[in-house]
C-alpha cells in the first residue's frame, strides 16, 4: 500500500507545481483586448502600464502597482496562438519604490519566459533626474527604457 501511496502523492505535488497551459490561458481576438483584460485581472488600469518593449520576436509589458509602501512592477508577454492573444504574466512583483525612503534606488533584474517558452532577463529600477541613464546587463552596458511620469527604467534581453 505505502508503495502506492507515494507515487501518487508525487504525481499530485507535480501536477499542482506546473506553470499555466494553454486551456489555462485566456485568449483574445486583439491584443489590447488581451492587455485590457489581463491588467483588469491585476486589478489594474491602463495608466499603470510603464511601457512596451519588442525583444527577439516577443512583446513584453512593463507594468507598475501603486501600494500602500510604494510602487512594485511586473511584466508580462503577449503572447499569440492561432490569430488569437494573450496576457501572460507568471511574474511577481519587485518592489521599486519605498514610500518611508525617499531616497530608496532600485536596480533589480530577474528571469523570466514567455508563453513560448524563450527566456529573458528582465531589468527594472528608479533614477532620478539623469537624462543619460545606462544599466549593465549581461551582454554589456545598455540604455534602458524609462517612463518619464515614474522616473522608472526597464529593459529586457534574451538570456544567453
Amino acid at each position: 500500500m505505502k508503495r502506492i501511496i507515494l507515487p501518487i502523492a508525487i504525481l499530485f505535488i507535480i501536477a499542482g507545481c506546473t506553470t499555466k497551459t494553454s486551456e489555462e490561458i485566456k485568449w483574445y481576438k486583439n491584443e489590447q483586448k488581451a492587455i485590457e483584460e489581463g491588467l483588469k485581472d491585476e486589478g489594474l488600469k491602463n495608466k499603470d502600464i510603464l511601457g512596451k518593449v519588442k525583444e527577439n520576436g516577443e512583446e513584453f509589458i512593463f507594468y507598475k502597482q501603486d501600494n500602500e509602501d510604494g510602487v512594485a512592477v511586473s511584466v508580462a508577454s503577449i503572447g499569440r496562438e492561432n490569430d488569437k492573444y494573450a496576457f501572460y504574466n507568471i511574474d511577481s512583483y519587485v518592489q521599486v519604490k519605498d514610500n518611508r525612503n525617499k531616497n530608496y534606488s532600485s536596480e533589480i533584474n530577474w528571469e523570466t519566459h514567455t508563453q513560448s517558452d524563450k527566456n529573458f532577463i528582465a531589468y527594472t529600477g528608479t533614477i532620478k533626474g539623469k537624462k543619460n541613464y545606462s544599466i549593465q546587463t549581461q551582454l554589456g552596458l545598455v540604455t534602458p527604457y524609462i517612463n518619464k511620469d515614474t522616473g522608472i527604467y526597464y529593459y529586457i534581453e534574451p538570456i544567453k
